[in-house]
């Protein structure tokens, strides 16, 4: 019976006379081969519930997956537990989706939705596109959740300083988390953007009078770090050295707001290379497992260069994208320490990982 359903929900696709456009598609293979393209529903410890692109419905075992679909259903189904709990692991109660109550005109980007109270969006939609173009071959398999290789973050650009500060001070009343709400309320101000804490959209509010193409970048790539590395759980080190990789990149600088003492902007128009370069010759640079080790919260220059420098070597070729992409899964579905990082990358130890990434450094791989 089992095996009828199964060649039953293959005959399916393409009968429908109106196609639905659900998010989150993805395409799963049987243990013979033959590809679908469908909507995880709900995952349990040997059957998995899913939607055809026509609105049928289907619940099937999971033994009829390949194994690389297997594990594409495991990470989905990882990636909402992440979604929906916090760092201690206890459920939260859900709560609808933050929307803001302001209306704004919709504009199409092929990878993004955006939305604006003016003419414009440069430089946004410029640089949305350049980090998209920058992170598809370094992340493959961040592109299968995204419906139509459509990013899930929309991107507001604000005209004006009063309905930019309207919309700070609305998100951080709907947040819970008193800290969150002051870290908004005290950083947007500061450098006229702010971020979703669930990765859901990223406002900015243009400004004429300086370029804020690095800061646009620096902010998306983070949020693919986010993206990519397990949602809420991600990995702090790989948020920002994303972030910082990919203003480093495209523009060959960083700038990054950081908290110490009062909030102020740190700027550094240079390469950070030589920067690195040079620390680690005298003995500076961060160790790496207690980089690995991160929280969130303020980092000193040395700890964001070697981020950076990290991420970097991790996207550096085609065989570092290809341990990387099984980094990332394995991330998708738990929290790892310096030593498994090393591991799953294909390293017989934590030092010979940590020496592989200085000699990179040291060949002048980040220049």
């Amino acid at each position: 019976m089992r095996w009828a359903l199964w060649m039953l929900f293959f005959a399916f696709v393409g009968q429908a006379q109106e196609p639905v456009e659900p998010a989150a598609f993805m395409k799963l293979s049987d243990v013979q081969g033959r590809v679908i393209e469908v909507r995880v529903l709900a995952v349990d410890q040997e059957e998995f519930s899913a939607e055809l692109r026509n609105g049928n419905t289907f619940t099937l075992p999971l033994s009829r997956l390949s194994p690389a679909s297997l594990e594409q259903v495991r990470t989905w189904e990882q990636f909402q537990k992440n979604e929906s709990t916090g760092k201690t692991g206890k459920a939260r109660q859900r709560r609808k989706p933050f929307k803001f109550p302001m209306e704004f005109e919709e504009r199409e980007l092929p990878h993004y939705r955006i939305f604006t109270d003016g003419d414009s969006i440069r430089p946004a939609d410029v640089v949305a596109e350049r980090v998209y173009n920058l992170f598809t071959p370094r992340m493959p398999g961040l592109w299968g959740r995204f419906e139509r290789g459509r990013v899930p973050i929309d991107l507001y650009v604000i005209h004006s300083p009063e309905q930019f500060e309207a919309m700070t001070k609305v998100y951080a009343g709907w947040l819970r988390e008193d800290d969150l709400k002051e870290w908004i309320l005290e950083r947007a101000p500061i450098t006229g953007d702010f971020r979703d804490f669930n990765s859901r959209f990223y406002v900015m509010l243009r400004n004429s009078e300086r370029d804020m193409s690095g800061q646009i970048a620096h902010a998306l790539g983070f949020e693919f770090g986010s993206l990519a590395g397990g949602g809420k759980k991600a990995p702090f080190w790989l948020q920002v050295g994303c972030g910082l990789y990919a203003e480093h990149s495209l523009y060959d600088r960083c700038t990054v707001l950081y908290l110490a003492g009062e909030p102020k902007r740190y700027t550094r128009t240079q390469n950070w290379a030589p920067l690195i370069q040079e620390d680690l010759a005298q003995g500076k640079l961060p160790p790496l497992q207690e980089l690995l080790g991160l929280e969130p919260g303020v980092l000193e220059e040395r700890e964001m260069a070697a981020s950076l420098a990290f991420s970097a070597f991790l996207m550096s070729s085609r065989d570092q994208v290809k341990k990387f992409e099984v980094l990332l899964t394995r991330l998708m579905r738990e929290e790892l320490d310096a030593e498994q990082v090393a591991g799953v990358l294909g390293y017989p130890s934590f030092g010979a990982m940590d020496q592989a990434w200085k000699d990179w450094i040291a060949a002048g791989g980040l220049d």
